[in-house]
């Protein structure tokens, strides 16, 4: 069997839907489904990534409409036993809509978290304009898919709060990563090198872009107030890595971070983009991933700290914040100035540390392990 994942964009500095068509597409080779990749990228673009990728973009656009891309996934589909659209509201959607309309290969769509209604309320703008595309163009993809993949049941149900006509066949396959506990840096100190003046000092992870809604300047600011209240270990440090990639928010996050004292700013540490070796260096030795988002469908980072048995302190707008919560694998509050302060003074005075570790891994094999996913995605591609 051999399937088709479609997405606009294969660079790795994206973000998580990328990196969770890698995860999906590892797991589902290991239980014999070939997987390959066609995206917006222009030729040029060079991608490191373990599957056989086509780059079918004809300009750098934001939308991507690729004419070549449509004409390539009509003359490719019987090679497919199926399609995945991920991500919406740019071509790569409505360019297999397009191109499949005389065609028997089923489609399917993972929205990976952009019907959430949170992105209404924080581009109202841009809000008017996705409506509009939906009434024209996206409802028509989403109507005629097999089915509609969600991450998880909270994905589902906000998910129905935002567009109208909602016309669907859920299904909800999860998501999950592969094992990482074999990788090579789990556990390893190589992180140290890089930040030397950190040490070895215990710290808070956050990994992941640094945009807006991930609520950055929320945990530098809760941060350095507890810290400057000394409601926080006097050796605690907070670690933030990740890409930036929204100029106006990193002016913001450097503002932040000017604002507290000289002594205060040697416990928060900055650094980029980090992959392989290095990424599990960071996240294997955390004492904790932080993560106090405004939205986020999924989180791959979180499953990748669960399954390190990393504890997790994570906003109730993570849409998998029940799963973390019912298996007692960490800690979830508001995504506000006052809720990312409690999530820090709630691990800072939680005694059963080693305990919150233990249900870590648990709560990532009953949940977030890629063979789950790809054992749910075989079956809908059954009853195809």
């Amino acid at each position: 069997m051999k399937i088709l994942h479609t997405i606009h964009s294969a660079k790795l500095e994206g973000g998580g839907v990328i990196q969770a068509i890698i995860e999906v597409s590892s797991a589902l080779s290991d239980r014999g489904v070939e997987s390959e990749i066609a995206c917006l990228d222009l030729p040029s673009i060079s991608h490191a990534i373990p599957f056989k990728t086509f780059q079918l973009g004809e300009k750098n656009s934001s939308y991507g409409y690729s004419k070549k891309f449509k004409d390539w996934i009509r003359n490719h589909a019987d090679d497919y036993h199926a399609i995945f659209i991920h991500g919406i509201w740019q071509f790569n959607s409505l360019g297999v809509f397009s191109a499949l309309k005389k065609e028997q290969t089923p489609y399917y769509i993972f929205p990976h978290g952009m019907l959430d209604p949170y992105f209404a309320s924080a581009f109202p703008a841009k809000h008017i304009k996705k409506w509009i595309y939906w009434k024209c163009f996206e409802s028509k993809v989403f109507s005629r898919a097999k089915a509609i993949c969600f991450t998880c049941e909270e994905e589902f149900q906000l998910a129905k709060q935002s567009f109208k006509p909602f016309q669907i066949q859920p299904s909800i396959t999860g998501l999950g990563i592969k094992d990482p506990i074999q990788n090579q840096g789990v556990q390893s100190k190589e992180y140290q090198n890089q930040i030397p003046e950190m040490g070895s000092k215990p710290y808070l992870l956050f990994i992941g872009r640094i945009h807006p809604k991930k609520g950055v300047d929320l945990l530098i600011r809760s941060f350095s107030q507890l810290k400057g209240e000394k409601s926080l270990p006097e050796n605690l440090q907070l670690l933030i890595v990740g890409p930036s990639e929204n100029r106006s928010y990193d002016q913001q996050i450097r503002q932040e971070y000017q604002a507290i004292s000289e002594s205060l700013r040697k416990s928060i540490h900055f650094y980029g983009m980090v992959q392989d070796s290095l990424k599990w260096s960071f996240l294997s030795n955390a004492e904790a991933m932080i993560l106090p988002s405004h939205q986020e469908n999924f989180g791959i980072t979180v499953a990748e700290s669960l399954a390190l048995s990393i504890p997790v302190l994570i906003s109730n707008k993570v849409n998998i914040w029940r799963e973390v919560k019912n298996a007692e694998a960490g800690f979830v509050a508001e995504d506000t100035l006052e809720g990312t302060k409690q999530l820090l003074q709630e691990w800072t005075e939680y005694s059963e540390k080693e305990k919150l570790q233990v249900n870590a891994r648990k709560c990532f094999d009953s949940h977030f392990h890629s063979l789950k996913t790809a054992h749910n995605i075989i079956n809908l591609l059954k009853q195809s």
